[in-house]
């Protein structure tokens, strides 16, 4: 990596990639059958309509797809990306499968969990069932498809969206194979016009930079993500900040607009920063 340059993902998969997809299945079976047992006991056409339910096992396995990829070492965007899908995919598939092996008694979970055929079978029979009623009143079948197609999507939709945001927000040293420590507010600056923030920045020129004092209303924010073994992996971002005045405890600042993103610098330009922050600490 150079200097001066924006940072990105390797690209590389990794080894321990293979252990994802069993990793979040066994991920998908605790907290598909968590999902099916509670719309066991509350019929599966009322419980979707309260989408905490849906939404937060989704969130739950969206969460769970980005640790996975992170401690497995995946840097790959698209392989992220489609292994959010295959999380969705477990998890609505497993919720279907206990759900049925529920209703239709436990003995039959392997052969379900073992036959899609048997599985899709199961929900045709379900979706012909009238013992789903809201108010006394049953839903009509193409109702009952609809509710179960906004719940597959959403599992599908969240996960997805967990394994195309994996990445965002880390960074990878390639060189000691592990990921860098990201400090946040690594320094405080007084805010000056963001192009020309941006400008110097990138250039390495920080004569123009001096530290924000306590209580300025309006700052840029550096976060730093830097290797903890080697010197070779150092990434900056820069953020405009603007003081929260509702807030009477320790002065918060809230995120801004961001100037200048995953910025590769160099050692010389981060003892730089580091001598700055060690002034603004010591004032």
């Amino acid at each position: 990596m150079d200097a001066g340059d924006t940072y990105w993902p390797s690209g590389r998969v990794g080894f321990q990639a293979v252990l994802f997809p069993p990793s979040m299945f066994g991920v998908a079976l605790l907290l598909g059958s968590i999902y099916s047992g509670i719309t066991f006991i509350v019929p599966r056409s009322v419980a979707t309509f309260l989408p905490f339910v849906t939404v937060t096992v989704a969130s739950f396995a969206a969460s769970f797809t980005m640790g996975l990829l992170r401690s497995f070492n995946v840097r790959n965007a698209t392989f992220c990306f489609v292994a959010g899908i295959y999380a969705g995919i477990c998890l609505l598939y497993i919720s279907w499968v206990t759900f049925l092996a529920l209703e239709h008694g436990l003995p039959r979970y392997l052969d379900l969990l073992t036959d899609p055929g048997l599985v899709w079978e199961g929900v045709v029979s379900v979706s012909e069932e009238t013992r789903f009623e809201i108010i006394g009143l049953s839903l009509p079948a193409w109702l009952r498809w609809g509710i179960w197609t906004l719940e597959a999507l959403t599992f599908v939709g969240v996960c997805t969206g967990g394994g195309w945001f994996a990445l965002d927000g880390h960074v990878y040293c390639e060189d000691c194979d592990r990921w860098a420590e990201k400090t946040e507010d690594f320094l405080k600056l007084t805010a000056i016009d963001p192009d020309e923030a941006a400008s110097a920045f990138k250039r390495g020129e920080f004569r123009g930079f001096e530290r924000a004092n306590e209580g300025e209303r309006e700052i840029l924010r550096l976060d730093i993500w830097k290797c903890a073994v080697c010197e070779n992996t150092i990434v900056a971002s820069l953020r405009t900040a603007e003081l929260d005045e509702s807030d009477e405890g320790e002065q918060p600042y809230g995120v801004g607009d961001l100037i200048v993103c995953d910025l590769i610098i160099s050692p010389r330009d981060f003892a730089r920063l580091s001598s700055l922050r060690r002034e603004s600490q010591g004032a």
